[in-house]
């Protein structure tokens, strides 16, 4: 868009040509000009600030999202500690990570797999620190390829030393090391 910058450029871009009429004054025109750049310099800037409160919003939003799904899982009688354990076994090309925390009455966890069939049946087990294999959980997998299961057991986070995702057959599919805590 080209920039009028004085009076005749005006008449020259909008055609005006009126015979005989006595000319506007160059200060009526000059100070149409100036509103019409006022207005353009307007619009323009509350097209930025809209951009800007947009953006705000939406990163306030994934910030107060993320703080009530992290909260979402704990208890308030039991110590806020997390834990996040992963594993892969390259001959059944499984891997799974498991985010566990105390309860009051032991460990929960939320169990994440991918690499096993649709359909699948499987087995979740924890090895003790005193070296007991607990079984805690069993689902059969459905979805995508990667999949989450809650699962609940009486053994205190404090005992686990790893967990065992076992197949059809109580064949083990992985085992993934429990973080040391």
């Amino acid at each position: 868009m080209t920039e009028l910058t004085d009076c005749g450029d005006l008449r020259r871009a909008l055609g005006v040509y009126v015979v005989g009429a006595e000319e506007a004054p160059a200060e009526l025109l000059d100070s149409l000009l100036r509103q019409v750049a006022a207005r353009r310099r307007a619009r323009r800037w509350r097209g930025i600030a809209a951009a800007a409160a947009a953006a705000i919003i939406a990163v306030g939003g994934g910030i107060v999202g993320g703080a009530l799904i992290s909260n979402a899982h704990s208890s308030p009688s039991v110590s806020q500690a997390a834990y996040l354990a992963r594993g892969s076994d390259q001959a059944t090309h499984v891997a799974a990570a498991v985010y566990y925390h105390p309860v009051t009455s032991g460990t929960e966890m939320q169990v994440q797999v991918t690499g096993i069939q649709n359909g699948t049946r499987c087995g979740f087990w924890l090895t003790t620190t005193s070296g007991q294999h607990v079984w805690v959980g069993a689902w059969t997998v459905k979805g995508g390829q990667s999949n989450w299961y809650t699962v609940w057991s009486a053994t205190p986070v404090s005992s686990v030393r790893n967990f065992d995702i076992s197949g059809p057959g109580g064949h083990r599919l992985v085992t993934i090391p429990a973080d040391s805590h």
